[in-house]
């Protein structure tokens, strides 16, 4: 293990083929997972560009979901009745790249979820 052009690279020997050269390029994870579940409802995509899907919903249910920033501030707000077991939010376009918290209350249930936007 050495550095090359400012890499960190690793050297092999196979004895058929000669040496080779492999380099390590750290990269950054986004993503949190891409189906994920809050509350037994599952939040999808993540990290997702302008809008999440819920999946799991109960007809009839009320939620509310906030977004917070990573700080626990408050970044949006929504008031959910289930028509169906599936919806979409369209989050607002001005919201930044980065890690956001989606805290979903439903009855007695309080859960929060780390989403990440693209």
């Amino acid at each position: 293990m050495y550095v090359f052009n400012n890499s960190l690279a690793f050297a092999g020997t196979y004895s058929s083929v000669g040496r080779e050269l492999w380099f390590y390029t750290p990269v950054e994870a986004t993503a949190v997972d891409y189906i994920a579940t809050l509350g037994g409802i599952q939040v999808y995509p993540n990290p997702f560009n302008d809008a999440i899907t819920l999946s799991g919903l109960q007809n009839g249910q009320e939620y509310c979901l906030t977004l917070n920033d990573v700080l626990g501030r408050a970044i949006s707000q929504y008031h959910l009745a289930a028509r169906g077991t599936i919806g979409s939010l369209y989050l607002p376009a001005k919201i930044a790249r980065g890690t956001y918290l989606l805290k979903l209350t439903a009855g007695e249930t309080n859960e929060t979820l780390r989403i990440v936007k693209q």
